[in-house]
């Protein structure tokens, strides 16, 4: 799941916008998928889906949901936990109060 390979991408996992607040920056490169034209440079990792990163950027809450569990496949613990409860707060919306 993990490369060493340095490319332009979007970004994902800790650096997407879902989680960028969440952490400060470590200057290490950030987890991206692969783009031709990526705005950033970062570690490649590859998307769960080929298409996905031409995709998933055209919609906010699916971009957030991939990010999320590319950051459940390749962030470190910290990054599981929150990416994990982040999800779920995705997929399983509380209801409001009436």
């Amino acid at each position: 799941m993990r490369s060493a390979q340095t490319v332009r991408a979007g970004v994902l996992g800790i650096a997407a916008p879902v989680l960028r607040t969440q952490f400060s920056s470590t200057g290490d490169l950030p987890p991206v998928w692969p783009l031709p034209r990526g705005a950033v440079r970062g570690r490649a990792l590859k998307p769960l889906y080929p298409s996905v990163p031409a995709f998933a950027p055209k919609d906010e809450r699916l971009y957030s949901a991939l990010a999320l569990l590319d950051a459940l496949r390749a962030g470190s613990a910290r990054d599981r936990d929150l990416a994990a409860r982040l999800l779920s707060e995705i997929l399983m919306p509380k209801k409001a109060a009436r």
